[in-house]
């Protein structure tokens, strides 16, 4: 039931929104740590989907939320895949005073919808929980064509072999964009 008013919050929310954005993501090959000293390697970048509902507030700000799912590849034997999907609510601040051209300083912060490790891996009796994301950065559009950098991090619980510690996951990450204008 839950989950039921949350989607239908979300899509009121979007009837109304102004501005759609949609990002491809490309996530520097950073490891994925834990506080325990244990380190999952990479074998290369993230690559990730983002879209983003937005609404201004003033003419060179406007706030909404966003969806992102990153995937990458893990440095073991065979094929592993880390997956992390937050949700997540999102802010632009417009330094020409207005979307659509210019610079932006963009934040962001939310939670993981989903979190997985498929296949084994080189930590074993690994298993993440719930965490939190946050996100900060700059950027640049130009006819609805978007440029940003963003600094991403991942904070949550992970168990490993039975024993508590946390995730710490942060990486640079360079967006190509495209804003959908609704009005």
């Amino acid at each position: 039931m839950k989950k039921i008013i949350v989607l239908m919050f979300l899509l009121a929310v979007t009837a109304f929104s102004e501005s759609v954005e949609t990002y491809i993501d490309y996530s520097f090959a950073d490891d994925y740590s834990f506080k325990n000293g244990e380190t999952l390697n990479k074998n290369g970048s993230d690559l990730g989907l983002s879209l983003e509902i937005y609404d201004p507030v003033e003419d060179n700000l406007k706030v909404g939320w966003g969806l992102s799912q990153i995937r990458g590849k893990v440095d073991v034997a065979g094929s592993h895949k880390v997956n992390l999907t937050t949700a997540y609510f999102a802010g632009k601040y417009y330094l020409s005073g207005k979307e659509g051209t210019g610079f932006f300083f963009k934040f962001q912060g939310g939670g993981y919808l989903n979190r997985s490790i498929l296949g084994k891996t080189s930590v074993s009796g690994l298993d993440l929980d719930n965490g939190y994301y946050y996100s900060y950065g700059i950027g640049g559009e130009m006819s609805n064509f978007i440029l940003q950098f963003m600094y991403n991090n991942y904070i949550g619980n992970a168990t490993i072999n039975g024993n508590s510690t946390k995730l710490d996951y942060g990486t640079g990450t360079l967006s190509f964009g495209y804003l959908f204008d609704l009005k």
